[in-house]
This record gives C-alpha cells, structure tokens and sequence, in this order.
C-alpha cells in the first residue's frame, strides 16, 4: 500500500469512526426519550383506574393500547366488538 492509500484509508476510517459517533449519539438520545415515555406512560396506566373518563375510549382500552406499548412483544388482545376497527388491533378476529 502506497501513502496515499494509506492516506486515504486513514481518511475513511476515521470518516466511519465519525459517523458511528454521530449515530450513537442519536440512539442515545433516543433511548433516554423513550425511556421517559415509557415511565409517563407506567405513571398513567396506574392512576387512571382511580379517574372517572368522560372521554369516548374506556379506561380499560386506554390501558390496553398503554400495555401495548410498553411491551410490544405483546399481542393486543381484542375488544369484543371484532367490527374491524378494534382499538386493540384485532382487525376483526374472533375472540
């Protein structure tokens, strides 16, 4: 290898040692927000069993869909309504 592709595989190494930087920042960043919305969300689903709801979802789906997103791993299990349009996710399927 002659010295300028040392140099220049030098210049690419130390391109992709930036740009790695760059990314993990970004995830890390990341991460710290999704951290704090999973402690928002955690914080809700345990006080909302103690609020009236006047709103048009019912506690109990509202939890369903926070449960859902904490742990989405989880499959969303259905409303019973199985009209397609489940706040759950079933998209129709029978219980």
């Amino acid at each position: 290898m002659n010295s300028a592709e040392k140099d220049q595989a030098d210049q690419l190494d130390s391109d992709l040692i930036a740009i790695v930087a760059a990314l993990q920042q970004r995830l890390t960043v990341a991460d710290q927000r999704v951290d704090e919305l999973e402690g928002l969300l955690a914080t809700i689903k345990a006080t909302l069993p103690h609020l009236e709801s006047p709103a048009k979802i019912s506690v109990r789906e509202l939890i369903r869909e926070i449960d859902a997103a904490l742990n989405p791993t989880l499959k969303p299990t259905c409303c019973g309504a199985c009209c397609g349009a489940c706040p759950a996710g079933c998209i129709g399927a029978k219980p």
